[in-house]
Parts: C-alpha cells; structure tokens; sequence
C-alpha cells in the first residue's frame, strides 16, 4: 500500500444496492458512524476517538471532509466492508462485484452486514455466506471444502417495515458495527456507551436543575425586581392621584374664586349701574333745576320789569300825591273846615308814602340777594 493510500486510511466502506429503504438506511447509517464519539474510557485503552467511514458519492452520500475515490481504491483503503443488505441485495451485481473484490483483497472476514428487511437466507448474497477452506489430508494432499456460514449482521428489521422504526433500532445496533471497527467487544462497547449515556443525561439533568435554579433565582430576582417597579408605579399612581386631588381642589378653589370674582364684578357692575342711575337721575335733576333756576330767573326779570312799571308808577302815583298835597291845601286852604280834614288827609298820604318807600327798600333787599344767587 502506497503512502497516499494510507493518507486515505478509511476504517469502513458502506455499500448497498440503490433502492429508497436501503439507500435511506445507509445515510443514515454513515453519518451516525462518523459522528460517533468514542468513550473516553475506552480511548483511555488506546482505542481511537473516532471512525471514518466512506459511502460512494453515486449511492447519494456527500461529504466536505471526504473527497469522493474510485469504489476500487476506496475498497484498497478500508480496513471493513459493510454492506447494507435486504432481499433485493442478492440481485445487484454492482454490489456483488464489490465483495468479490474485497474478498480477492484477502479480506473475506472484514465484510460486515446490516440487515434492513427479510430473513439472512435471502438477503446475503451467496459471496458473504460461501467460504472456501483449504484443508490438508493425513498424507499431506491439500484440498478446498466450501462451507456456508452467516456473516456478523447487526439486525433492524422489523414486521412493518417502518423506516423510523428502523432507525430507532439503527441507534443501538450501530454498537455492533463500530465494536469491529474499534477491535472491541461489543457488551464493552455497550456498557461504555450506557456509561457516557448515563453521565451525559446526569449531566444534562444537573445541568437541568443548574438552568432550573439559574433560571429560579432569575425569576425571583426578576419578580422582586417587577415588585420594587410595580410599587413605585402604585406610589407614582398615589401620588398622581394625590396631585390630581390637590389640582381638582386647587381647580375648585380657583372656580370659586372666579365665582366669586364674577360676583363681585355683577355686584361692581350693578354698583356702577345704579351709579350711573344715580348720575343720570342727579344730571336729570340737575337739568330740572336749571330748567327751574332758568325759570326762576324768566320769573325775576319779569318781575324786575314789573317792579320797573310798578316804581314807575309808584313814582308817578308818589308825584301825584305830592301834587296834590301840595294843589289840596293850595285849593282848600282858605276854607276852615277843610283844615282838619286836609291835615288829616297829609298825615295819612304821609304815613303811606313811608309804607311804600319801606316796602321799596325790603324789596330792593331780596331782589339783590337772589340776583346774586343765580
């Protein structure tokens, strides 16, 4: 083997014929293989960590980590062959062509079989179950017996031929396969595997009540902390309400007052109104007395006038008498008798001439003092 094939050292090669249940089966059956982790206990032993398994690239199967070969110098770098088999398996020459060339390399005991459907006796091609043995007689002639045998097969089979069913099986059967492919016993590979199983659902199930925990103290915290929020919200709401309170009171107080104000601006108003009642009403006296001192004075000047005609007659009526005090005893002088008379006459003419000219005075008085008045 050249140092390129060993580059290219493959601890399996999948083949299978190129129907849909066999097809599926295989995928899946390459990819839990290359992705299997070996227990750390067993690596500890010197096992490797992994196995790396090749699927051709015509069977459907690709891969970035593995660049597709020939199915010949794929079969030159495996160490195991595992053949997917059901009863349409026996029919593919392209399968039977790869064991026979498998088994030409000298490895006729590394073929590894996983039954999918039907019995062994018609699922194996007749290459997995003919071995030719060489035996050699007690006189040394060496001779070749063809024995049938069953392969190792690890068995998914099941009545329904349910593919999920089969796939389920696939998960524990696969120990079976990976134990040759390690060089392991399969009850080691088992208990390993249910080791790092129970450790991993351990660790999950710590890791859980961790979460759990995590996630409790955070819920706690969290609650403690929408707590602390609702309460300030519920104190931020009271004092709101207590701020609203003082506004609607303060808003009250402040329509009183308007109310109040609005009332004494209607008592001012009426104030002024009757003001201006009271304004009209003394302009309207006001008016009246002029209308009456202007009367009063009409009346005055009339009288003045009167009082002008009635001096003027006065003083005509007073030159009369002066005349005729002065023609009567002038006249009548010469007679005796009339002496008393005439005497008497004067006096009285005398004493009402006093009378007038008295009367003329206290007239001309009030008549000065209501001049000066208006």
């Amino acid at each position: 083997m050249t140092s390129e094939e060993k580059d290219l050292r493959y601890d399996a090669v999948i083949t299978c014929c190129q129907r849909r249940l066999d097809l599926s089966i295989a995928n899946h059956l390459v990819n839990a293989l290359n992705s299997y982790r070996v227990p750390n206990a067993l690596v500890k032993q010197g096992l490797s960590e992994k196995v790396k398994v090749y699927m051709p690239a015509y069977l459907g199967y690709e891969s970035k980590e593995i660049a597709p070969l020939d199915i010949s110098q794929a079969l030159k770098c495996a160490n195991f062959l595992i053949v997917v088999c059901s009863p349409a398996t026996p029919k593919d020459r392209r399968v039977k062509e790869e064991i026979r060339l498998f088994r030409e390399m000298g490895r006729s005991n590394r073929i590894l079989t996983l039954l999918v459907e039907g019995k062994p006796e018609e699922s194996f091609p007749d290459l997995l179950r003919e071995h030719r043995r060489h035996w050699v007689r007690i006189g040394g002639q060496e001779y070749e017996r063809l024995e049938i045998a069953e392969p190792l097969a690890a068995n998914i089979t099941n009545e329904s031929n349910s593919i999920s069913e089969s796939l389920q099986m696939l998960k524990e059967e696969k120990l079976r396969l990976l134990a040759k492919l390690l060089n392991c016993t399969f009850d080691n590979l088992r208990q390993r595997h249910r080791e790092r199983f129970v450790k991993n659902v351990t660790m999950l199930a710590l890791g859980s009540i961790l979460c759990l925990f995590i996630f409790g103290t955070a819920s706690i915290m969290q609650y403690r902390y929408a707590e602390g929020k609702r309460l300030e919200a519920e104190n931020a709401t009271l004092e709101a309400v207590e701020k609203k309170e003082k506004a609607e009171k303060a808003r009250d107080q402040a329509i009183i007052r308007e109310n109040e104000a609005q009332a004494a601006t209607m008592e001012v108003e009426r104030q002024r109104q009757v003001t201006v009642q009271q304004a009209l009403m003394a302009e309207e006296q006001r008016s009246m007395a002029n209308i009456q001192a202007k009367r009063a004075c009409e009346g005055a000047l009339l009288a003045e006038k009167e009082r002008v005609v009635a001096e003027q007659q006065k003083e005509m009526a007073l030159e009369a008498s002066d005349r005729l005090m002065q023609e009567i005893p002038a006249r009548l002088g010469h007679i005796p008798e009339a002496k008393p008379i005439i005497d008497k006459i004067i006096n009285e003419n005398a004493n009402t001439l006093w009378k007038i000219k008295s009367s003329q005075i206290s007239f001309d008085e009030n008549t000065s003092d209501f001049n000066a008045t208006h």
